[in-house]
């Protein structure tokens, strides 16, 4: 009878050491953020501020002329355009919304294209 109680409790023990270990295995991915996590968030508004922030807001007739040029292509179609100019004068960009959308393109001063998009 006592070997009996002995197994039982054995068991019993087992059994539970054995669902522990498997609960502390779960996923915690419905939150997947962990401490010291080097991600860094901003919100579309922050990012926009970031963006251009050494910048002024000016109207189209301000932007050079090749500007205007590059501007007419596909790449460029939106609902809204607001165009801007670096205080020293050395670049341009064009914010652009499409719906939900907004995309911020560079140029140079000169009106030119640069290859560094930003959403």
């Amino acid at each position: 009878m006592k070997k009996t109680k002995i197994i039982l409790v054995s068991a019993l023990s087992m059994l539970l050491s054995v669902g522990f270990a498997q609960q502390s295995e779960l996923d915690t991915a419905q939150n997947p953020v962990r401490q010291g996590d080097p991600a860094v968030t901003q919100s579309p508004e922050q990012v926009k501020d970031n963006s251009l922030k050494d910048m002024v807001q000016i109207s189209e007739t301000e932007i050079p002329e090749s500007m205007q040029n590059a501007l007419k292509g596909s790449d460029y179609r939106g609902e809204s355009k607001t165009f801007y100019r670096s205080k020293s004068g050395d670049s341009y960009a064009v914010e652009i919304k499409d719906g939900n959308i907004t995309q911020i393109y560079r140029f140079d001063k000169q009106g030119k294209p640069i290859n560094d998009r930003r959403n």
